[in-house]
C-alpha cells in the first residue's frame, strides 16, 4: 500500500521531537503526526535520517513516527535555515508499505515548489501474535443464569482492534447437575464464536473454574492458541475458586467452524427426568426444574440458554454443541 498526498508544512525548522529508535530497526508508533526537520550536519544524529527506510511495528491499529530527518542536497541552499520544506504524508499509517517524499524550495525561488529533497519508504509492520488476556473473568451471583463469554473476553492484540476468535474447547471442574449447584443442566453451550456458562457452583465445595480453548488470528495472518478462564468463586470473601482439574470437557473440531463464524449445530435434548419425583411425563415434557423429555421440549429450568438451547424437535441452536 502507497501514500503519496501532498501537505504543505512550512517552517518545520523549529518542531523537535523525542524518537529514539534506529534507522534498520523496528520501532513502536506513537500519537503524533509525521514531521520532518532538516539539519546540517547529521553525522552523529540518532533518528530517521531520509533517505534510509525505516520499519515500524504496528500499535492500536496503525503507526505514528514522529520525525523524519534530512539534510540539504543537490542545488538547495546548504544552510537549514534558508529552506522551506514539504512533507507528502503526515499519517497515521495503516500496515503496509508508504513512501515519503520531502521536497525543498530555497527562499526567493517564489511558486517553484516541488524539488525532491529527499525520498524513503516507511514500513508499517504486525509480527505480534494476538495474546491471550490473563485475568480471569468472574461470574457472580451464582444465580445459574447463562453468561456469554466471546473472543473480545478472552484476547487482545497491538495492532487489530477485531480479531477472528474461534473456540475449540469448554471443560469444567464440577460436574453437570451434582449436589448442591440448583439441579440445572446443561452449564455449557459450546459454539464457535462464544461460549455460553452458567453462573452457579456447588455449595459445599471451593468454586466452579471454566476453561475456554481458542484460536485467533489477527488480520496480518499472526495466529496463537491459547486458554480462557472464567470463575465462579464460592462466595465474595476474596478466596478465589479452586482448579481442581477437569470434570469433563467437550470440543468443536474444524469441520464444525468455519473461521468463527458458528458451529455445525447443536445435539437437543433427547429425553430428561421432570417433575418433582424426577419422572418425565407421557409426552417427554418436563417438569419446574427437568430436561426435556422425548421431544426435546424442556421444563422452566432445563431448557437451554439462549441461542443454542433445545428446541421443541430435539434439535439445538444455530452453530452450537450443548453439554447434555
Amino acid at each position: 500500500m502507497s501514500s503519496r498526498i501532498s501537505l504543505i508544512l512550512l517552517g518545520l525548522t523549529g518542531l523537535l521531537f523525542a524518537f529514539g529508535c534506529s534507522n534498520d530497526g523496528v520501532t513502536g508508533g506513537s500519537a503524533t503526526n509525521l514531521a520532518a526537520e532538516c539539519v546540517d550536519d547529521a553525522t552523529d544524529l540518532e533518528g530517521w535520517l531520509c533517505p534510509e527506510p525505516l520499519t515500524v511495528e504496528c500499535e492500536d491499529g496503525g503507526a505514528d513516527p514522529e520525525l523524519i530527518f534530512f539534510e540539504p542536497a543537490g542545488d538547495t541552499p546548504e544552510a537549514c535555515e534558508n529552506i522551506d520544506y514539504a512533507l507528502n504524508d503526515e499519517g497515521p499509517f495503516e500496515v503496509g508499505e508508504h513512501e515519503i517524499v520531502i521536497t525543498a524550495v530555497a527562499e526567493g525561488d517564489g511558486d517553484e515548489a516541488g524539488q525532491v529533497l529527499c525520498e524513503t519508504t516507511l514500513s508499517v509492520v504486525d509480527t505480534q501474535a494476538p495474546e491471550a488476556n490473563d485475568e480471569a473473568i468472574e461470574l457472580w451471583p451464582p444465580n445459574h443464569k447463562w453468561h456469554s463469554i466471546s473472543g473480545d473476553d478472552c484476547v487482545q492484540d497491538a495492532c487489530d482492534g477485531d480479531l477472528q476468535v474461534t473456540f475449540r474447547s469448554a471443560s469444567s471442574d464440577e460436574p453437570v447437575n451434582d449436589k448442591g449447584d440448583g439441579n440445572t443442566e446443561p452449564d455449557i453451550i459450546l459454539e464457535c464464536d462464544r461460549v455460553q456458562l452458567r453462573a452457579e457452583r456447588q455449595g459445599g465445595s471451593n468454586g466452579r473454574v471454566y476453561k475456554l480453548g481458542w484460536t485467533a488470528v489477527d488480520d496480518s495472518g499472526n495466529e496463537t492458541e491459547g486458554e480462557c478462564t472464567v470463575v465462579v468463586p464460592h462466595d465474595q470473601s476474596g478466596r478465589e475458586a479452586v482448579d481442581d482439574g477437569p470434570a469433563y470437557e467437550m470440543t468443536l473440531s474444524d469441520d464444525e467452524c468455519d473461521d468463527g463464524t458458528g458451529g455445525a449445530g447443536g445435539a437437543g435434548g433427547a429425553g430428561g427426568v421432570g417433575g418433582d419425583d424426577g419422572a418425565g411425563g407421557d409426552d417427554g415434557s418436563g417438569g419446574d426444574d427437568g430436561a426435556g423429555g422425548d421431544d426435546g421440549t424442556g421444563g422452566d429450568d432445563g431448557a437451554g440458554g439462549d441461542d443454542g438451547a433445545g428446541g421443541d424437535d430435539g434439535t439445538g441452536g444455530t452453530g452450537g454443541v450443548i453439554v447434555p
